[in-house]
């Protein structure tokens, strides 16, 4: 048998086995591969290195009127959603307004703008990125 130091025969690991996180059994790379799974907004990890998603979106709302607003965006593909990160869509160098992740959970993010000037904007938005199984 192979060890760190020693050549020697080496046995595949089953998905199963990889699974559960079996010590001396080694995958192939076509196995390792064949796991990860991504769309044009999300990116899944394989089972065997813990499953995990990464989902991301972006929400434009225009102007805002009154000074600040809450909005809320549905997230779906999760059971459990870890954390949510949020952050402005407004081209760097311009700061017309502030966006805070106010709440989350499994199944959506609740997001506060705040406008720090008093124009009429066409960009006040935000995109979102979730992570979760």
């Amino acid at each position: 048998n192979a060890t760190n130091s020693v050549a020697g025969l080496v046995v595949k690991s089953t998905q199963v086995e990889m699974n559960a996180g079996n010590s001396n059994r080694f995958p192939d790379a076509a196995t390792i591969r064949s796991g990860f799974a991504q769309s044009t907004d999300s990116f899944t990890l394989p089972e065997f290195m813990g499953g995990w998603k990464i989902k991301w979106g972006e929400k434009n709302i225009g102007d805002i009127i009154g000074g600040q607003i809450t909005d809320v965006t549905t997230i779906s593909g999760f059971t459990t959603i870890s954390t949510v990160l949020v952050g402005s869509t407004s081209p760097p160098g311009i700061n017309t307004f502030i966006v805070h992740r106010d709440t989350f959970n499994d199944s959506s993010v609740t997001v506060i703008l705040r406008e720090l000037v008093g124009e009429v904007q066409t960009d006040a938005g935000y995109w979102w990125c979730a992570i979760g199984k």
